[in-house]
């Protein structure tokens, strides 16, 4: 997915808050953008299908049209479904406030 489609560099995601970047660091997300990162992790767990962590990349095709990404049909299920979950998490980041005290460095470079 192209996350060019926030307002900000994908890496200032990287160590943010409990749950942006690989791996979580807590129980509780400290905020919206945080919110987004662990629906994203629950997003793909919910899928039931491998992902990076068990050394299986999903490979989708997707298209940005009239202001909307729309994820294309694919016959692997998995792949539509991480899909589905990046576009939700690009869609929630958009609306999310980036708060600079969440972020861990070196992602605070980009506040």
């Amino acid at each position: 997915m192209d996350f060019g489609n926030i307002d900000r560099n994908p890496i200032a995601y990287l160590r943010y808050g409990n749950y942006c970047g690989l791996g979580s660091r807590g129980t509780i997300p400290v905020d919206e953008t945080d919110i987004c990162c662990m629906n994203h992790d629950n997003c793909y767990q919910n899928t039931n299908c491998k992902g990076l962590y068990e050394g299986k990349f999903n490979f989708y095709s997707w298209k940005f049209q009239n202001n909307e990404i729309i994820c294309k049909p694919s016959a692997d299920p998995c792949d539509q479904a991480n899909c589905e979950c990046d576009k939700a998490f690009v869609l929630c980041l958009k609306k999310a406030p980036y708060n600079c005290k969440n972020a861990l460095r070196p992602s605070n470079l980009f506040c």
